[in-house]
């Protein structure tokens, strides 16, 4: 069995080499037929070349002809017989192996072939050795014939012929004729490149590839070079030939115009033609679109904006500009300032878009360079670039002084053409040796919005600087506008200045305030009395007439002129007196009994000036306009005993003002004698010691002297002044000796000094120094004395007159029981009629003892004047109507129970005595625990603050600008009607007059939608209104049915500012309530600002959303109201 297969399998690797060499044998078949059709093609396209001189389409032909059979027979010759040679890819089968192998051996054919058929009967067969022994038996009898020299390589020698004769041509011609072979095939290889014939001339250019921009011209010179020169030449362009210039025998020219696209020709002469050249034509770089947007400013509030094609520019300064520039066909583009050497190179964002930034602050030409890379010298379009500068601000400034509250009012406008970010008030102080201090500053406003106008108010409060006497502040306003790009730039009122007089001037000051209060304290007293005496006479004139006549009507109108001036007189006087303790608050702190007495002093001017004396003259005159007579007389009666109670307290209120003034001359006695000895003493160390020349000692000495001399003159006006006092103080009457003591010593002191003894001087200065001291102290201490000794008196008075008043209290109180039991018609009456004259006489005497003490207590001085006024009235009427004076006087009383009426008038009386003696017990109370304490002194009267009025600037008045604009609008209306067109200038002012109305109108809403306020519905009809108006003005429309729009519109206009007066008035109400309130302004200033606030309110602000024109017409038209104001 194994040898049957060993058989076989012998067999079959023969037939495997033999295939495989049928495979050789075909390799070297192929690459014979291979390198004859190689050979053959290359010497064929090569003759061909060499002879026709083909184009370039010809040779990209030949070229890749020859490389397409290259390939294709290498494959199939070569290549495929290989792969198969190393069994890759299908083979001959072992049946056609040995079909090639029969054909050669004719015995071994069917041999063979029956063999390999057992060999598959075999394997399709599972009992098969029969069939094996049939296999083994053939294949051992052929095994020893030769099956590879079926195939006989050497008869392949016989292809050698196709081979050897194009491989001899080729080396002929390579050494006969190389340029032939050479030539040709570089030509055919480079095919995309045009070669020129060989001929007896050829052309000459200087490039083979012109390059120009599009739509230009280019001119070309062309050289002729060999030994035969052609006459005439021309180019072929398209297919059409133009003839060449010729400037010479070897050279031509040609100018191609206009060159839009890429242009290829060909020179010829005769048969002679040049390869083909080519102008490669660049489009031209080009600025299609410009677009510029403008970043204004913030601190402007203008709108950014987008500027198209257009590269002037009229821009607020520090303006950030943003180019976006679409250039076609550019590389490059810069941009080029005249102001700056240095070129900017332009970003390319996106395919032709360039963008370049810069921020504007100059002005400028500026230039844009746009180039590509076949232009060496760009193109340049030039813009001009203007700068609107940030103008410095500006402030209008109105002074008020305020002497009632010491210090000044500022007032004004602060404007900016694009806004303002802070207004404040600066000051600085110089002291009496003119060293300036630190410069300090309040801000006064520093608006939120870019408020383009700013209307001020503030005021300047010079005691709250602490400004020392003889010192000096310097002030000013200063305001700064909003500026962002350069920095705030401010602008300063000119520098005002307020003195403060040194405490010299300031004494002087106020003594003559004091001699003026007193003089017209005096005046008012002499006017009280004269007006007293004129009432009493109109009075008994009119009771001695039935009717009152015109001429009665006239004496009263008289009595109320007078009134009027002594309120004014007595007003005058309170001022005054209010100025001077203003003015003694700068220089001298008083002692708290002073005070005290300041403070009931001004207590007492305010109950002298109520309105009480004013109420009850002006019902006279209603009266009197009734003629009612008898109401009349009750109400002069009235105004009789009121007068009275006047005239009483202008003499305690003189008295008392004289009481003060001499304590206040004894305590600045007290000062200037301690300050004095003071000097005295440190020129008396001086003088010891030497230490300065004697004649600047004596200089020295002199002045004290001197001021020493005015204090004898002011300690003589002191005494003066105690004699004439209701009553005097109890002050020593050594002074004036204790004073021409130290007098003395002072000129022993200057006399010493004269004569050079320094040691004497310094004694008697010394001396004089002490004695001052004591003095001084003697003054203070007598001050004190007479105080406690007279309050000691006055509180014994005071129990004294308590003891009077309740013995009367008692007397009326049983005299009013026994007038009521009694019978007018009897004797017993006319007894009591006595008692109560009586009663009234000796209330007489206590009323002398009450004035007398309450000259002296000022506490009790006010109730002590009304009550005593109102005793006198209910006491004369018990005794009139008891005696029957009344009936006569009055007829209503004819038909009356006057003893009823006398009845009426005692129990009032009584219940005046019980009041006063209760007030009186009170303040006799108070006086013994403020005894009791050391130092003790009552509350002070008047302590309290009185609350001033809160003012509120006026709100706007659009309605008046609305009505001022409807009468322009009519104007212009008749003047169409009547043929005259209205100008674009005059349409223009009128919407923008309307559109500051509209913004301030909407100003108006946003406040009060802060305040949680209505009517902003009604409003934003208003507004969207006002709107319609502004772009009919705009497009010059104006007819009837506009005018009806603007006349309705007022009218809701002065519905709506009607409605915020009622706001207003609530909020002060209110105010009021809380008892929040500002500080009065001055009368000059608030018309001042009512003034302003009519018709400027409303433009002062201008709506960045309008363009320049209708801003700049705004601005005017606010110019000329405010130049008109």
């Amino acid at each position: 069995m194994d040898q049957r297969q060993n058989n076989y399998s012998l067999l079959l690797q023969k037939l495997d080499r033999f295939i495989r060499k049928y495979y050789f044998n075909k390799i070297i078949k192929g690459s014979l037929y291979f390198l004859a059709l190689t050979l053959a093609l290359f010497l064929i396209f090569n003759f061909i070349e060499d002879q026709l001189y083909l184009s370039k389409t010809g040779r990209k032909f030949l070229f890749y002809g020859f490389i397409g059979s290259f390939f294709t027979a290498i494959w199939f010759w070569v290549l495929n017989p290989l792969l198969k040679y190393f069994r890759l890819g299908r083979t001959i089968s072992n049946e056609q192996a040995a079909i090639i192998i029969g054909n050669h051996f004719s015995d071994v054919r069917d041999k063979l072939l029956n063999i390999l058929h057992l060999q598959k009967q075999h394997l399709e067969q599972e009992d098969n050795e029969l069939i094996l022994a049939g296999i083994d038996q053939k294949s051992q009898s052929i095994n020893p014939i030769p099956f590879r020299k079926a195939i006989d390589l050497k008869k392949n020698k016989k292809y050698l012929q196709y081979v050897i004769p194009p491989a001899l041509i080729l080396l002929f011609i390579l050494l006969t004729a190389p340029g032939m072979i050479t030539k040709s095939t570089e030509r055919i290889i480079q095919n995309d490149k045009d070669f020129e014939r060989e001929a007896g001339f050829r052309f000459t250019l200087k490039e083979d590839t012109y390059r120009v921009i599009q739509y230009q011209d280019l001119s070309i010179d062309i050289l002729v070079e060999g030994n035969e020169l052609p006459h005439e030449a021309f180019v072929i362009i398209n297919g059409y030939e133009y003839r060449l210039k010729k400037e010479s025998a070897d050279k031509f020219s040609y100018t191609f115009k206009n060159l839009h696209q890429h242009t290829e020709f060909v020179l010829s002469a005769g048969n002679v033609r040049s390869k083909s050249y080519k102008i490669e034509v660049y489009p031209k770089p080009d600025l299609s679109q410009l677009e510029i947007k403008l970043d204004y400013p913030g601190y402007t509030g203008m709108k950014d904006e987008l500027i198209r094609n257009n590269g002037d520019l009229l821009v607020p300064v520090g303006t950030k500009a943003t180019w976006n520039i679409q250039a076609d066909h550019a590389d490059k583009l810069v941009f080029r300032f005249d102001q700056e050497k240095k070129r900017y190179m332009v970003k390319k964002v996106d395919d032709n878009i360039f963008s370049f930034q810069k921020t504007l602050k100059d002005d400028s030409f500026y230039a844009l360079l746009i180039s590509s890379r076949y232009i060496r010298t760009p193109d340049s379009i030039q813009y001009k670039i203007s700068i609107i500068p940030d103008k410095y601000p500006e402030i209008d400034l109105e002074t008020f002084n305020d002497p009632q509250n010491n210090g000044t009012f500022f007032a004004g406008i602060a404007t900016d053409d694009y806004g303002i970010s802070l207004l404040k008030f600066n000051y600085y102080i110089i002291d009496e040796q003119g060293v300036a201090g630190q410069l300090k500053s309040i801000e006064i406003s520093r608006p939120k919005q870019n408020n383009r106008m700013l209307e001020y108010k503030h005021f300047f409060d010079v005691e709250k600087i602490s400004l020392q006497p003889g010192e000096t502040v310097h002030y000013y306003l200063e305001v700064f506008d909003n500026d962002a790009v350069n920095g705030s730039k401010s602008t300063r009122t000119g520098i005002m200045q307020y003195s403060k007089p040194s405490i010299e001037a300031l004494q002087k000051i106020d003594q003559q305030n004091d001699r003026d209060i007193k003089k017209d304290m005096m005046s008012s007293l002499e006017k009280i009395k004269k007006l007293r005496d004129d009432i009493r006479k109109n009075k008994e004139k009119i009771l001695q007439k039935d009717e009152l006549e015109w001429k009665d009507k006239k004496s009263l109108e008289k009595l109320a002129e007078q009134q009027k001036e002594l309120e004014k007189l007595i007003k005058e006087a309170k001022e005054k007196y209010d100025q001077s303790l203003q003015n003694q608050e700068q220089f001298r702190q008083e002692q708290e009994t002073i005070e005290q007495k300041q403070e009931q002093l001004q207590k007492m001017f305010d109950e002298v000036l109520s309105d009480e004396n004013k109420d009850l003259m002006q019902k006279i005159q209603e009266l009197m306009q009734e003629l009612q007579k008898e109401d009349m007389l009750k109400m002069m009666e009235d105004f009789e005993m009121d007068n009275e109670t006047l005239e009483k307290q202008m003499e305690r209120l003189l008295e008392l003002f004289k009481q003060l003034e001499l304590e206040k001359n004894i305590m600045d006695q007290v000062d200037k004698l301690n300050e004095l000895a003071e000097k005295q003493e440190k020129l008396a160390e001086e003088t010891k010691n030497e230490e300065k020349p004697n004649s600047e000692l004596k200089k020295e000495q002199q002045e004290i002297n001197k001021e020493f001399d005015k204090l004898e003159k002011e300690m003589e006006d002191i005494m003066k002044k105690n004699e004439k006092l209701k009553p005097p103080k109890d002050l020593a009457k050594d002074n004036e000796e204790k004073m021409e003591e130290i007098s003395e010593d002072l000129e022993k002191s200057e006399d010493s000094l004269e004569k050079n003894s320094n040691s004497n001087a310094s004694k008697s200065q010394s001396a004089a120094s002490q004695k001052m001291k004591k003095m001084a102290s003697s003054l203070e201490m007598q001050m004190q004395a007479s105080e406690e000794e007279q309050k000691e008196e006055d509180l014994a008075a005071l129990r004294q007159l308590l003891k009077n008043i309740l013995n009367l209290s008692f007397r009326q109180e049983k005299l009013m029981e026994e007038v009521s039991e009694s019978n007018p018609l009897t004797p017993h009456f006319r007894s009591l009629t006595k008692r109560q004259n009586d009663v009234k006489r000796d209330f007489k005497l206590v009323e002398d003892s009450l004035q007398a003490l309450a000259l002296r207590v000022t506490e009790i001085q006010s109730f002590v004047i009304n009550k005593v006024t109102e005793i006198n009235h209910d006491l004369d009427k018990s005794v009139r109507n008891m005696e029957g004076l009344d009936v006569q006087n009055n007829p209503l009383l004819a038909n009356s129970d006057h003893i009823a009426e006398a009845g009426r008038f005692q129990r009032s009386g009584m219940k005046n005595l019980n009041d006063l003696a209760l007030m009186l017990d009170e303040s006799m109370q108070q006086m013994q625990q403020n005894m009791a304490i050391p130092g003790g002194s009552c509350d002070k009267p008047g302590n309290s603050k009185k609350p001033g009025k809160k003012g509120k600037e006026p709100s706007d008045k659009i309605s008046k600008g609305q009505e001022s604009l409807n009468e322009k609008l009519k104007g212009m209306q008749k003047a169409l009607t009547e043929g005259k067109a209205g100008t674009a200038k005059e349409f223009a002012e009128a919407a923008a007059r309307q559109a500051a109305l509209r913004k301030a109108l909407e100003d108006m809403k946003k406040s009060l939608q802060e305040e949680g306020k209505g009517g902003g519905n009604e409003l934003q009809k208003m507004i969207d209104e006002m709107n319609k108006t502004e772009i009919d003005l705009v497009n010059k429309r104006l007819d009837g049915e506009l005018l009806k729009r603007q006349q309705n519109l007022l009218t809701r206009l002065l519905e709506a500012e009607k409605a915020d007066r009622q706001r207003e008035f609530d909020d002060k109400r209110e105010s009021r309530t809380a008892g929040e309130v500002e500080r009065k302004l001055p009368p000059a200033l608030e018309e001042y600002l009512k003034k302003r606030a009519s018709e400027v309110d409303m433009y002062k602000t201008v709506s960045p959303s309008l363009n320049p024109f209708y801003k700049n017409l705004v601005d005017e038209y606010y110019k000329t109201i405010k130049s008109v104001n």
